[in-house]
């Protein structure tokens, strides 16, 4: 009973062998030893398995399909950012709530921690709309990345203004940003001193 199995089993580890998977058993006597096979099995198991060969295989895949992130991500990465901006400023606390021209530009640099840049503006607020109202603000702003290509963002600025005399101007202003390689296109809505609402569209560059 015991000579076709043994000759069936021998043919097998034979022909697994010559394919490579596991060195064939040497056949007993009396039974059959099955403890070199498994071992194999479980040593090529573990090994498939091991955190090494899993976290190359995760990195190969974000590779072929992109996954990785952007190249801002990098310590090689741009990380000085030029920007026009102009639109429009409503003066929401006079009773006339009249609005007037804003424009204006911003040096900013990104550490780890956010980007930290000087905005220099002028909004035609003063005298009912007539005049120019200059305002010098060092700002803060937080990005997150919302989908690729596109980042949100968070700013407050803190400086000074004159929209008649001088005094001290806050900013909160929420944005977007489209990146286009070495330029983007960003936007903004802020809340400013004096129930100052503005709306601007900007166009940078990154270096």
């Amino acid at each position: 009973m015991l000579a076709p199995l043994t000759l069936a089993l021998a043919l097998a580890a034979a022909d697994a062998a010559s394919e490579g998977a596991v060195p064939a058993p040497a056949p007993a006597s009396t039974g059959i030893a099955f403890a070199p096979a498994v071992s194999s099995l479980s040593s090529r198991a573990a090994s498939a398995l091991s955190p090494g060969r899993l976290g190359l295989a995760r990195t190969s895949a974000q590779d072929e399909y992109g996954w990785e992130g952007g190249a801002e991500d990098d310590e090689g990465g741009p990380r000085l950012f030029l920007t026009a901006w102009g639109g429009e400023a409503f003066d929401l606390g006079s009773g006339d709530k009249h609005s007037g021209s804003a424009f204006g530009g911003e040096v900013s640099y990104a550490f780890g921690f956010g980007d930290l840049g000087l905005w220099g503006s002028a909004y035609k607020i003063r005298n009912g709309g007539q005049d120019w109202a200059p305002v010098a603000l060092l700002r803060f702003t937080n990005r997150f990345q919302t989908r690729r290509g596109l980042e949100a963002a968070f700013t407050f600025g803190a400086g000074a203004g004159r929209p008649s005399d001088w005094r001290v101007w806050f900013q909160v202003a929420l944005g977007l940003r489209l990146d286009l390689g070495p330029m983007f296109l960003a936007g903004e809505l802020s809340f400013e001193q004096d129930q100052l609402l503005r709306l601007s569209g900007g166009l940078g560059v990154k270096l």
